[in-house]
């Protein structure tokens, strides 16, 4: 190839192409020797073809985890865009600027590796050009991309987790973003990719689908399942859907993840995991998230006789200081785990008490206290440890209650709540705070409360086995008095 100047080493790069004639498939095996070809990578592989010559403009992919999607769109597909068509630009996005650089390092060396030269100038990782004047470029998901264009567009994986999915505003974050940012970024007749997990109704997918009624885009829809169900994924009618070949019940790459490795998976997840995650139907926000039949009693009175040993009790609380109960309650769940893992709920209560009364009420409950990192509980465990009691600030997972919640919905629905049985009705069916209710019921503060304690004794190890009951001296409460 001639050396020194760019511009006859562009042509004869060119020539070469040509000569190869180069399909996607030739370019995968030509780049990753090593690469598994399975029948839905296969079937992948015939639909970017068709993206690479225009005939599709408006891609979605949901597929489960770890099935290559990422592999074979954003590090391989992207390298062969730029290598069929050097002069035109690719912009590959994802939830964080640092995942979406790497996707872009993985393109920029397959694309060399096929024979295609960076121009030395500007090899930045996050964006390398080719001697033809195209290249690629990375961003963020909701950060800035100011003074770039696409041809390619790929948003792989715009949510980082369920967490995210089921926060509202993150979700209208990114629909803005793809308003004014993204969308406004396109080349005439560019190409959009469009990767990630169905976490929610209303994700970035969900919103793109339900605006086809008043601005259609024409999406192609490819939507495997990790099982195969017999219930067909309804799109809009401005759409398109990939057929899926197998029967129900089959597995969508054996090889990899058999019936067997996904029941697994399945058990383990809970099944709103399992249906976002791996069936990409993601399951409804209203109502659902705790389940009675979850939830076994047990006889709290009988405790010894059931030759349960328990360890780490403490009283898990979610604080707001008024007396008004049209606002926010203080609530608090008292519960312990066994050396299983299995969770026991011991006793809960909420009341709408000012700072001051509310003191009194967890001092008497003895402890130890376990308080959600913020403000209102800062001042409160500061309290508490001046009068010697043991109270502790306990960071939590989750964007926000929603979040937290559902993330935390698996370990009751893998049975590993119990109930005292006295207790069970009022948890689950109180008018105002009862699980069975959450999100609708007129205060989320005792399931803010419970989901707490689920998370910090599901994380528990056994060496924390030491922070047990604490006793208190008597007379200690005697310091309150002031409260």
């Amino acid at each position: 190839m001639p050396r020194g100047n760019p511009q006859l080493r562009a042509q004869a790069e060119l020539a070469l192409r040509e000569r190869r004639g180069r399909n996607f498939t030739q370019f995968v095996n030509d780049v990753r020797p090593d690469y598994e070809w399975h029948p839905h990578n296969r079937q992948l592989v015939d639909i970017l073809e068709r993206t690479e010559q225009g005939e599709i403009t408006r891609l979605m992919i949901f597929m489960p985890p770890r099935h290559g999607k990422s592999e074979e769109v954003s590090r391989l597909f992207s390298a062969y865009y730029l290598y069929k068509n050097p002069g035109k630009h690719v912009g590959i996005c994802s939830y964080s600027a640092e995942i979406a650089l790497g996707l872009s390092r993985s393109s920029r060396d397959n694309y060399s590796r096929a024979g295609g030269t960076v121009d030395h100038r500007e090899r930045a990782t996050g964006n390398w050009r080719t001697l033809e004047g195209g290249g690629a470029w990375a961003a963020g998901v909701g950060g800035s991309i100011t003074g770039r264009g696409f041809d390619l567009g790929i948003i792989d994986d715009p949510l980082k987790n369920a967490a995210e999915a089921y926060s509202s505003a993150i979700r209208e974050k990114q629909k803005e973003w793809w308003r004014s940012t993204f969308f406004t970024r396109r080349e005439p007749g560019a190409a959009i990719i469009l990767i990630q997990t169905r976490w929610h109704h209303d994700d970035l997918a969900g919103w793109l689908l339900d605006r086809e009624r008043e601005s259609p885009q024409r999406w192609h829809i490819v939507s495997f399942e990790a099982v195969k169900t017999d219930s067909p994924v309804v799109v809009p009618e401005t759409c398109t859907l990939e057929p899926d070949p197998r029967a129900p019940g089959e597995p969508l790459c054996p090889a990899r993840f058999d019936l067997d490795a996904l029941e697994t998976s399945r058990r383990q997840s809970g099944s709103a995991v399992w249906s976002a995650l791996y069936q990409q139907r993601p399951t409804a926000e209203e109502g659902g998230i705790w389940m009675r039949g979850w939830f076994k009693p047990f006889d709290l009175f009988n405790l010894a006789n059931l030759r349960v040993k328990i360890f780490d009790t403490g009283y898990d609380w979610d604080l707001a200081y008024t007396n008004d109960d049209r606002n926010s309650a203080s609530a608090y769940v008292k519960a312990a785990r066994d050396a299983e893992g299995n969770i026991y709920v011991l006793d809960f209560d909420f009341r709408w008490l000012e700072f001051p009364q509310l003191i009194r009420w967890m001092a008497a409950q003895g402890g130890p206290h376990y308080v959600e990192q913020k403000a209102s509980g800062k001042s409160a465990v500061q309290t508490l440890k001046e009068h010697h009691i043991a109270a502790y600030e306990v960071a939590v997972a989750g964007v926000d209650w929603l979040s937290r919640a559902k993330l935390a919905s698996p370990i009751a629905e893998n049975g590993r709540v119990f109930v005292a049985a006295h207790l069970i009705d009022r948890l689950l069916n109180d008018p105002r705070q009862g699980l069975a209710l959450f999100p609708n019921a007129s205060h989320t503060d005792l399931n803010d409360a419970f989901v707490q304690s689920l998370n910090r004794l599901f994380k528990r190890t056994d060496a924390m086995r030491s922070m047990t009951d604490v006793r208190f001296a008597p007379g200690i409460l005697s310091g309150l008095s002031g409260y």
